[in-house]
């Protein structure tokens, strides 16, 4: 069956546009960032004004081991690994600490608010996962056998884990 052009478009819009009530029902309370800039969301706002840039040589660690030719890039001024556990730190790939880290301090900087737990939820894009994880995963499976593989490889890896990381802590439901 056609559909006439007043159909299409009454199909498109409640598609593609959010009701009022939605965007009513949607607040943000705090925002968090470490950046190649700067370690938080003011400082790398005011750089970025100041138009500084957060590119710059990268020497030494990984591009050493790999020998890679391109030095330049951006890497973060602040590590996400300030605080954490040494046991948070073994199980967690680097998307997973980076969540936890910039989380916490969205929680902390929104007053830690008391929340219906089923009706909170956490959102998290990636595109990966810990992709070193599944790398370093592969390297001791082939050096050493599945019993060098660490139990916490998958969840290390699948791209869901930043978000489950921080909706574990904050005890999200939803």
């Amino acid at each position: 069956r056609r559909r006439s052009g007043h159909e299409r478009q009454r199909i498109s819009s409640a598609v593609t546009s959010p009701s009022p009530r939605a965007l009513r029902d949607v607040v943000v309370t705090s925002l968090a960032a470490t950046t190649s800039i700067a370690g938080d969301v003011d400082a790398t706002w005011k750089a970025l004004l100041a138009g500084e840039s957060g590119i710059g040589t990268i020497d030494g660690g990984f591009v050493d081991e790999f020998d890679l030719p391109v030095r330049i890039g951006g890497t973060l001024k602040v590590s996400p690994d300030e605080g954490l556990s040494r046991v948070e730190l073994r199980r967690m790939s680097f998307v997973e600490r980076l969540a936890l880290t910039l989380g916490r301090t969205v929680w902390q900087n929104a007053g830690s608010p008391e929340v219906d737990q089923d009706r909170l939820g956490v959102v998290i894009g990636t595109s990966l996962g810990g992709g070193e994880s599944l790398i370093d995963a592969v390297d001791k499976l082939r050096a050493g056998g599945y019993r060098k593989v660490s139990p916490f490889a998958v969840q290390m890896i699948m791209p869901n884990g930043p978000s489950a990381t921080v909706g574990l802590e904050l005890g999200a439901r939803a």
